[in-house]
Parts: structure tokens; C-alpha cells; sequence
């Protein structure tokens, strides 16, 4: 009759092997992302739908983050201190700055002016569907 400390090792011993299994598969799957990125870039492709499987539909779709930054101080500068009294608490408020946009207080190339576009890292996302 095996003890408690043998199955506790058989178990550690398991969980240790999934996990190096798990990060063998991590490896192969970055590895295989990055270059379905590289074909879907190369090929002018942001969609892509097949069936791999019976009955499976998948649907793969590049997705491309970004963000905007804002230099507040430019911001400031370019709209006047009044306006931008008008969008801060400490720094401004998105909301009350798409709303000034929107109200025409202030230009939106004015705030395409003192922004600044930063790309994310490409991504792919999955999605299937019974066919």
C-alpha cells in the first residue's frame, strides 16, 4: 500500500510534467501565432474562415491594438488655458474632451495635433461555430 508521501510525489511529478508539457505547447503555439501573423500581413489578410474539422468553422481574424496618447502640455498650448480648464480635473478628462470635440469648443485636428498613435503587438483571435 503505497503511502501518503508517495502519491503526493507521483502527483508533484505529474503536475510537474503537464506543466513542462504545457510550456513545450506555449513555445509551439507563440511560434506558430507569429508566423500566421507574418502570412496574414504578407497576404493583405485581416479575416480568414475554413473548416479544419467535421462540423468545426473557424474563423481567424488578425486584430491590430492601438492606443493614442496625448501631450497634455501641447494640448494645453494649442487650446488655450480656458478650454483646457474646461476638460481637466488634474489632467484632462476623455470624456469631457470628446464631448468639447463634439460640441466644436475644439477642433479635432487640433487634438490630432498633440496625439500620437502607438501600435500594439498583432494578435490573432479564434472563434468557431458549428458548420
Amino acid at each position: 500500500m503505497p503511502s501518503k508521501i508517495t502519491d503526493l510525489k507521483q502527483h508533484a511529478v505529474t503536475v510537474w510534467r503537464c506543466r513542462q508539457q504545457a510550456k513545450d505547447l506555449k513555445a509551439s503555439e507563440s511560434d506558430s501565432n507569429q508566423s500566421a501573423i507574418a502570412l496574414m500581413q504578407s497576404l493583405g489578410r485581416t479575416e480568414l474562415e475554413f473548416t479544419p474539422e467535421k462540423d468545426v468553422v473557424l474563423n481567424v481574424k488578425l486584430v491590430q491594438p492601438e492606443s493614442v496618447t496625448i501631450d497634455y502640455d501641447a494640448l494645453r498650448k494649442a487650446i488655450g488655458k480656458e478650454k483646457y480648464a474646461a476638460i481637466c480635473k488634474t489632467v484632462p478628462d476623455y470624456g469631457l474632451l470628446e464631448e468639447a470635440v463634439k460640441r466644436g469648443d475644439i477642433a479635432t485636428s487640433t487634438v490630432a495635433k498633440v496625439s500620437t498613435v502607438k501600435q500594439g503587438t498583432p494578435s490573432l483571435r479564434f472563434a468557431t461555430k458549428e458548420a
